[in-house]
């Protein structure tokens, strides 16, 4: 990773978490009155507590550690779901493309409002309630693109035929389940009580704050995000604008994500070579804000 992605990455990624758990929040407001009522029926009790999934069992998301404690996943659910199932060329082009459709839309949302994300950090450490308040409707505002189309494993489903979505469903609810399980006995052991109902819904929501995240980190390594927030408010005239993103197509393809301090260098070299005096002085000076 490089020195500017990095710097500009940190606080970034911090943002992404805070946007990802007022999304949550919204969604809470409007069942929490749902949610008292179910709780009043009596609990069914939890088949999936400890490491009772073999390691080694095949088709499945439930993978635990040595230790007992259930092992993360590296993709949103939905989409490590689908490593697990047998899709035909037509199927799988279909969900790709929605994928990459979200993915992209969560990038540029984070590329666009980074001004705004980059204040989550001071505004939830010291900002008053109002404040606190008045921000979490501007990110739920950002956000609303993606959050509006769903959740990603409810924009796959249709796409699958009728058993392979069974099959997607059942892996998934192995794991909202098990996740819910391992919240719920980590509150018990620190003496607090959640029901599994609610934390397993709480796990289902979460997926939005991992595609959050995903979004944030590829913007953190990508020098395409660095340039447009660096050269956002910039007037730029269509020769600069087709000839600086030239130049990152240029860039990215040459060194396919592994990109040394060198090459990101020449990278805004060559991008400063098309602005002219002001406009170099205005990025420089956004780069120094975030070194």
């Amino acid at each position: 990773m490089n020195k500017l992605p990095l710097a500009v990455g940190v606080v970034l990624l911090h943002a992404a978490a805070f946007a990802a758990g007022a999304a949550a929040q919204s969604q809470d407001q409007s069942e929490n009155r749902a949610e008292r009522a179910v709780d009043r029926q009596p609990e069914l009790p939890s088949t999936l507590a400890g490491p009772s999934v073999d390691p080694t069992e095949p088709n499945t998301l439930v993978v635990y550690e040595y230790n007992g404690q259930l092992q993360e996943l590296g993709l949103p659910p939905a989409e490590a779901a689908l490593d697990l199932l047998e899709l035909d060329p037509e199927t799988g082009e279909a969900v790709a493309t929605v994928i990459a459709e979200r993915a992209l839309l969560a990038e540029q949302l984070i590329t666009d409002n980074f001004d705004l994300f980059s204040q989550s950090e001071t505004i939830e450490a010291g900002g008053t309630g109002l404040e606190k308040g008045w921000f979490f409707l501007r990110v739920l505002r950002v956000l609303h693109p993606l959050i509006e189309r769903g959740s990603l494993e409810d924009e796959i489903r249709p796409l699958l035929p009728e058993m392979t979505a069974r099959d997607f469903d059942a892996l998934l609810e192995e794991y909202w389940q098990a996740i819910g399980q391992a919240r719920v006995d980590d509150a018990k052991a620190k003496g607090h009580r959640v029901r599994l109902r609610k934390a397993v819904r709480e796990a289902r929501r979460d997926q939005l704050g991992k595609e959050i995240e995903m979004a944030a980190e590829r913007a953190v390594e990508s020098e395409r995000f660095a340039v447009q927030y660096l050269t956002k408010g910039i007037e730029l005239n269509e020769f600069q604008l087709h000839n600086i993103q030239t130049l990152i197509n240029d860039h990215m393809g040459r060194t396919m994500g592994e990109a040394s301090e060198n090459d990101t260098a020449l990278l805004f070299l060559g991008v400063l070579a098309y602005l002219d005096e002001t406009q170099r002085a205005q990025m420089i000076e956004r780069i120094k804000g975030v070194q």
